[in-house]
């Protein structure tokens, strides 16, 4: 399966301790490197 990346897509969290904001960023990189180049919309040719 081949992704595309998303362009100017946002996302707001709301956290309300400083240590839930690093908490949620560092998952969120996790998430990102483990996609490794790969984003989260389906290639439209597979569709």
């Amino acid at each position: 399966m081949d992704f595309a990346r998303l362009p100017a897509q946002h996302l707001i969290v709301s956290c309300p301790t400083p240590a839930q904001a690093k908490a949620v960023i560092r998952l969120i990189q996790r998430v990102c490197e483990s996609l490794d180049g790969k984003f989260l919309a389906e290639d439209a040719e597979e569709q």
